[in-house]
């Protein structure tokens, strides 16, 4: 093309290579810009910068200084083919030099351990910069020195703060002797005394799944329990999925259902709820009363080689008095001669859901044969597990899948709580996992690579076996265990694991696989793990500030807004955290994954820890600020919380005959920007050092108390880099997804001011972002979309 000599073919050649002609991401200069001199055709190309002072001809970059911030200038490129001119003009915007701020204050870190246990090192400290501005910023920890946590005495750990390797963090620890003593400091409230109130994402996900707990066909739910102890099934339709009449893990989501129905009848009195949990339970207690014969007599026909469900038992008087599954107990005793996953899946696991919904039937809606049918249960696991050694019942729980066994160390110990059967509680302590509990009783990590979701129940049984127990080193257990993934597993949305496993630890952007990370189902037991434990120390808040951001970003995340013919109560299985990634969910009645099955009782029990009572000193912690009315009656309370969710500003309300404390978390993202303001006049009430403000105070029924908690934006990075840290883009409390269908890494080149960085919108009661083309959503509003939940980060510091 370039030797014809007709002008008109000279002008067409010389646009083409206009139109070609482009340049890298001119809207975040920081280098030297690479500009060409020739095109394809062997046209010259001249550069002219409006501002060579900051970007010249040749492509050198002069950034300005800070104080004067990002500058706009125009490029012309002047491309010239054998005397045919043609200009294009690009817009260029030139960072300025991004200096660290000197550290002018940070924390000072005292802490103490006993001999032989890792102290509990904060992840996050608040820093002071010269500029008076205060940062919660990113640890990274060294390794504790060899030999210092042998003896008494004292010892600094060393760390440096993740965005600025430089600035070096002390802790300062005290080994001694200690002796540990936890106690209940109060309780949550009754479901039946809060209700949600104004239409918020909270109420839209209630009353979807208060309409699929309707929806679903009792009798289904039933199938499997019915066929299995030969049975009238009623002439309907099996389930499908995980729960399809030859499933291994059948009867599991029956469970659930339980729980769910006793949680959304609490929380509603909803009768049509009642009758329908009487009738499970009714029709449960029926088949439970065929069992006969001592458990642990129970012989399987076969083995691991063959465990065709051919040879499984059928002899219901043979399986165990006190025996009720949705299949025979042949699973068990496989276990016992450690069958491995997927020869068998989890018969402990599905024995604890059926189990917990009972207790649950019994505690939430009253039903006293459900307890009884609990009582039965775990005669069955008694009898049974009693004639094992200790050595093979470590054996069996330390087994990928087959030996999970949910919680039943939990559910057991609460049956002992109920009763006073010393049996259950000699039940409860056979599922001590040895293995694991020990090493997290001294805080270190033995869970690394393990199934996440096998453990987190778990821990919350250890807990439940400190209440029944008081042994100190079942506490420690899961305290410990609640520190080291908050702190070093979990994601920014609270979630952990890939591939449903626990991976390295302190590895979680080299850990982040397309749709693979994030089991909804591990978030559910972190939120109930985090409420038990909170129990013991209301005071601080950091376990409310986990809850809410796993609450906020999965839990309400996990649910689908559209309701179709099949998907009534659609939820996820993983909440994808990949590149270009988007959400998936079951339908009503072919899917019943254990997500599914909690995701049954997720939307019925948001208000559980909205707030908690001490009687004895007449306080109520408010910690989550969603649109609800508290009925207290044990306080002579009606606390009500008004709002839009979300939003920045929450208003309360307090009916009360007597003096009471009322506790108000500081959420740690807005620590320093909290505001209280009484009947108009901004009040600053003392805070008590652990995230909490406390006001006393007869309130009037003419009180008003605004609460004001301005979004700001953060970064939240990951331990890990890639090529480049890695982190999520935070707006308060929410995880803001980028909406892209880009399978690739996104890197966004950011000023260390981050408002400079992003437009702030709020469309359609929601906070909206835009970074150039990039617009960003809370992730709980990503839905039927692809999105992106971390980045990669470039700030471009030149010191």
């Amino acid at each position: 093309m370039c030797n014809k000599n007709t002008s008109s073919t000279k002008e067409l050649l010389l646009q083409q290579e206009a139109d070609y002609l482009q340049l890298p991401d001119l809207n975040h200069i920081y280098k030297d810009v690479k500009l060409p001199c020739k095109g394809k055709s062997g046209c010259t190309i001249r550069w002219d910068s409006s501002d060579p002072f900051l970007l010249s001809p040749s492509g050198i970059v002069y950034r300005p200084e800070e104080k004067d911030g990002k500058k706009t200038i125009t490029l012309t490129a002047e491309l010239t083919y054998k005397g045919i001119v043609r200009k294009k003009t690009f817009n260029a915007i030139i960072l300025p030099e991004y200096k660290h701020k000197k550290v002018t204050w940070i924390p000072f870190l005292r802490l103490e351990t006993e001999p032989g246990i890792n102290p509990v090192l904060p992840n996050y400290v608040w820093i002071e910069y010269n500029n008076g501005t205060k940062k919660e910023e990113l640890v990274i920890w060294e390794g504790i020195p060899e030999g210092e946590l042998k003896k008494k005495g004292n010892f600094t750990a060393k760390g440096h703060l993740k965005s600025n390797p430089r600035i070096t963090i002390p802790a300062y620890i005290s080994v001694k002797y200690n002796s540990i003593d936890r106690q209940k400091k109060g309780s949550a409230v009754y479901l039946t005394e809060v209700n949600l109130i104004q239409d918020t994402i909270f109420t839209q996900n209630n009353k979807r799944t208060l309409a699929y707990l309707k929806l679903l066909d009792p009798d289904r739910m039933l199938y499997s329990f019915r066929s299995t102890f030969h049975m009238d099934t009623k002439n309907v339709k099996p389930l499908g999925g995980w729960e399809e009449p030859i499933g291994l893990l059948r009867g599991h989501s029956t469970g659930h259902f339980l729980s769910a129905l006793a949680l959304a009848y609490s929380a509603t009195g909803d009768r049509e709820i009642k009758e329908k949990l009487d009738y499970m339970v009714n029709s449960l207690k029926e088949l439970q009363d065929l069992s006969s014969g001592t458990p642990s007599r129970f012989k399987t026909l076969c083995t691991k080689e063959n465990a065709d469900q051919s040879l499984w038992g059928q002899q219901v008087s043979e399986w165990g008095k006190g025996y009720l599954s949705a299949y025979p107990p042949d699973q068990f005793a496989l276990l016992e001669e450690y069958t491995p996953y997927p020869t068998i899946w989890a018969p402990y696991y599905t024995y604890h859901k059926l189990l917990a919904g009972l207790l649950n039937c019994y505690e939430y809606a009253q039903n006293d044969i459900a307890l009884t049918i609990a009582c039965g249960m775990g005669d069955w696991v008694y009898d049974r597990l009693l004639a094992l050694p200790s050595e093979q019942l470590n054996k069996m729980w330390s087994m990928y899948i087959a030996g999970e066994y949910g919680g039943m160390n939990e559910s057991l110990s609460q049956l002992y709580l109920l009763t006073g059967n010393l049996n259950y509680l000699k039940a409860s302590l056979l599922f001590d996992n040895h293995k694991v509990f020990e090493g997290l009783a001294q805080n270190m990590d033995s869970i690394t690579m393990l199934h996440a979701n096998q453990h987190i129940p778990q821990m919350i049984g250890a807990l439940k076996e400190y209440e029944a127990t008081g042994e100190i080193h079942y506490y420690l257990t899961a305290y410990y265990f609640w520190h080291l993934v908050t702190k070093h597993y979990a994601y920014s949305i609270g979630g952990v694991g890939r591939s449903e496993n626990f991976k390295e630890i302190d590895i979680l952007a080299g850990n982040i696989d397309t749709d693979r990370n994030c089991e909804t189902c591990a978030a559910y037991n972190m939120l109930k793990l985090s409420k038990a434990l909170y129990c013991y120390e209301p005071e601080n808040s950091e376990y409310m500030d986990y809850y809410e951001k796993t609450l906020f970003n999965q839990v309400i995340a996990s649910q689908n807004p559209v309701v179709t013919e099949h998907m009534h109560h659609g939820v996820t299985y993983m909440l994808p955290i990949g590149p270009g990634q988007h959400k998936e969910y079951g339908t009503d009645y072919e899917e019943f994954t254990c997500c599914h099955g909690t995701g049954m009782e997720n939307h019925v029990k948001y208000q559980e820890n909205i707030y908690f009572l001490n009687k004895e000193e007449n306080k109520i912690y408010i910690n989550l600020y969603i649109p609800s009315v508290l009925h207290s009656s044990e306080l002579g309370t009606i606390l009500t919380i008004y709002g839009k969710f979300p939003g920045e500003k929450t208003t309360i309300t307090i009916k009360t005959e007597t003096k009471i404390t009322c506790c108000f978390r500081i959420p740690h993202w807005c620590r320093t920007s909290f505001r209280l303001v009484l009947n108009g006049k901004e009040i600053h009430p003392n805070e008590t050092g652990s995230g909490y403000v406390c006001l006393s105070r007869t309130w009037s029924e003419n009180d008003r108390l605004d609460i004001y908690t301005p979004y700001e934006l953060a970064l939240v990075y990951t331990p890990d880099d890639l090529d480049l840290p890695v982190a999520s883009i935070m707006y308060g409390p929410f995880v803001m997804a980028a909406l892209s269908s880009i399978k690739d890494w996104i890197t966004l080149i950011l000023s260390p001011k981050l408002r400079d960085c992003f437009r702030i919108e709020w469309q359609k009661d929601k906070p909206v972002l835009y970074y150039d083309d990039l617009e960003f959503i809370p992730i709980y509003a990503a839905h039927h979309v692809d999105y992106h939940t971390y980045f990669k980060i470039n700030i471009p510091y030149v010191d």
